[in-house]
């Protein structure tokens, strides 16, 4: 599991650990052209479980990673294989309130 930190600007948290791992994922996919390249950033999962799904905090972690996935999408585009690549973005659960793996399907369906 990713640290979780106190945003710099004092902002909700987020994970420092998640933007080092889009960074280091960009660059080796801007260098090396691979056929796969699987990038996991769980720092969502922390804020779930800490403040609650759907919360202030939770949906910080979830603005973040709309801007990390920016950051991949534009690491493709300078690597010219726009047309050649496929990016499938997506969660592994929902929740409720503070958890997940109960049958609801805010827990089942992914946000």
């Amino acid at each position: 599991m990713c640290d979780v930190v106190d945003h710099p600007d004092g902002a909700p948290k987020t994970s420092e650990a998640a933007f080092k791992t889009t960074a280091a994922a960009t660059a080796y996919f801007k260098a090396k052209l691979p056929t796969f390249l699987f990038i996991h950033l769980d720092h969502g999962v922390p804020a779930g479980h800490k403040d609650g799904w759907m919360t202030e905090p939770y949906e910080f972690a979830v603005s973040e990673a709309d801007r990390m996935l920016g950051q991949i999408v534009a690491a493709v585009d300078e690597a010219g294989a726009t047309d050649d690549t496929i990016i499938l973005f997506t969660a592994d659960h929902g929740g409720l309130d503070k958890k997940h793996g109960v049958f609801s399907l805010q827990e089942l369906e992914i946000p």
